[in-house]
Formats: C-alpha cells, sequence, structure tokens
C-alpha cells in the first residue's frame, strides 16, 4: 500500500472487491500483534521425546489420581457425618426383606376394584359384529381414519 501513489489506492481496493475499513481492522491487527499467528508454522506439531511423552502421560494419570481421591476423601466425610447423626443406610438383606414382604401382602382394595364400562361402550355383540366388518377384505388394509369414513358414506351406524 505504501508503494502505490496517491489515488492509486482506491483503484487497487475497487480492483480486489475491498473496503477501506478492511485497511483500518488490518492496521489494528497489525498494531496489535494479532497478525503475527499468521507467520506461525503450519502442519503438525513436532512429534515429542519419549521423555516428554511418559511425563505428559504421568501428569495426566496423577490429574486423575488427584480427582479420585478428593472424591473418596468426600464420600468418606459424607459417611461419617451420617454415622455420627445416627444415619445408616441399612443392609442390603434388610432392604431385600421389605421387598419381599411387600410382594407377599395383600394388594390394596382400590388396586382390587373392577372397573365398570365407559357409558359410550359397545356391547359384546356389537363389538363382535364390527370387528367382523373391519377385519374383512374390504376394510381390511384401510387406515382407521379411512375405515371410519367408508363406514360412514356407507351409512353403517347401527353397530350399537
Amino acid at each position: 500500500m505504501r508503494a502505490c501513489g496517491s489515488g492509486e489506492i482506491g483503484a487497487l481496493l475497487r480492483r480486489e472487491g475491498l473496503y477501506s475499513s478492511h485497511l483500518t481492522t488490518w492496521r489494528r491487527e497489525r498494531d496489535a500483534g494479532t497478525l503475527e499467528a499468521l507467520g506461525r508454522r503450519r502442519g503438525r506439531k513436532p512429534r515429542l521425546t519419549p521423555e516428554a511423552r511418559r511425563e505428559a502421560l504421568l501428569e495426566t494419570k496423577n490429574a486423575r489420581l488427584e480427582r479420585d481421591l478428593a472424591q473418596a476423601r468426600l464420600i468418606v466425610e459424607v459417611q461419617k457425618s451420617l454415622h455420627a447423626a445416627g444415619h445408616s443406610g441399612g443392609s442390603v438383606r434388610a432392604r431385600r426383606e421389605r421387598i419381599l414382604s411387600a410382594a407377599s401382602r395383600p394388594r390394596r382394595a382400590w388396586a382390587q376394584r373392577v372397573r365398570s364400562a365407559p357409558p359410550l361402550a359397545l356391547s359384546a355383540p356389537s363389538r363382535e359384529k364390527l370387528l367382523e366388518v373391519l377385519n374383512g377384505p374390504r376394510l381390511a388394509d384401510a387406515t382407521p381414519y379411512t375405515a371410519y369414513a367408508r363406514l360412514l358414506d356407507e351409512g353403517c351406524t347401527r353397530l350399537r
């Protein structure tokens, strides 16, 4: 850009399809040092030496073990506080016995109640007749909507 004479910058920008705001942005980035990243070498990072690879592996393993240790310490603290408060988690045997005794108890009355039929339900003979019509060759492959429409078109409303 500095090599351009007066009036040539505008022609260069038009020819390249750029705006003067691009120049302003690039100058700010250059001054801030952002564009230095463009000069970095691209491609794969250099391979680690065996010692560096082992060191990185040990660091990740150490970090994982530190997290596990912190979690175990937290669990022990919670168990201590529960024990001090008098709460016991109970044994597996006691839980199993509670479940088995609940299964052997008789069911409650509300669970044994027989439901009454809905007010608009079909009677048993009407239901059988409707199933024969729906499973017949005419409507066997029809969707419920199509079967309903065909039955209404035919005037078949006497199934009750």
